[in-house]
């Protein structure tokens, strides 16, 4: 049996992805494998179904990691949709609105774990977890879906996790925006109504870790004969 998580790299104002540090840990405690996707709606997609190919015979459980700049939860999401539509441009300068990612697919999936169980898991290491059922328009959302689509029918156990950023990554990431937009006093007002949430934007990375490594020997153990 194999185990897959993937992570992002940064991406917008974003120097530090989360998800990289979780995984690598994660994937390194529980001998699992680490993917770092490109923030990249074509790109990233290409490399998640070369991976599955290489793992078609063994993989049965995937962590897929994404960063939720404005939260300081972890959300455990149950759904992808089936859109892209970018507040911000991806790393390859792509900003769809309104497309669908498959045309012939589905507008919604949902996957197959048990979110509820999930949770429960991650919140006995006395991380803030939460269930959602919007994975947003982004890439995370994209990268699900992809995963949902391409693994309905294959028995593997999928998860999308949302982390928060890690403590002063939020700030910083800030701090850039502010840079980036000195000459525009419109777009500043903008992020100040952002700033308060932005702040309260963390959790401990060690927390992190045990919360996400939780989860995964869940999905290890609901893989294993009775």
């Amino acid at each position: 049996m194999s185990v897959l998580i993937t992570a992002f790299e940064p991406f917008g104002d974003w120097e530090r992805n989360t998800t990289r540090d979780v995984g690598e840990a994660v994937a390194a405690r529980v001998g699992a494998e680490l993917l770092v996707l490109p923030v990249d709606l074509e790109a990233a997609p290409q490399l998640l179904h070369a991976a599955i190919d290489d793992r078609k015979d063994t993989l049965r459980v995937l962590i897929a990691l994404g960063l939720h700049g404005r939260s300081a939860q972890i959300r455990v999401e149950r759904s992808a949709e089936n859109i892209a539509d970018f507040r911000i441009a991806d790393n390859a300068g792509r900003r769809p609105r309104k497309e669908r990612l498959v045309p012939e697919a589905p507008t919604r999936l949902v996957t197959s774990v048990d979110v509820d169980a999930v949770v429960d898991a991650m919140r006995a290491t006395g991380a803030s977890v939460e269930p959602s059922s919007n994975a947003g328009t982004y890439l995370c959302n994209a990268v699900y879906f992809h995963l949902l689509y391409r693994l309905r029918r294959w028995g593997v156990s999928t998860v999308f996790l949302h982390l928060p950023p890690a403590p002063g990554d939020a700030a910083a990431a800030l701090a850039r925006r502010d840079a980036a937009l000195s000459g525009d006093p419109v777009a500043l007002a903008v992020v100040a109504e952002d700033r308060s949430v932005l702040a309260e934007a963390s959790m401990d990375l060690a927390l992190q870790i045990e919360a996400v490594a939780a989860a995964l020997d869940l999905l290890r153990g609901d893989d294993r004969p009775a």
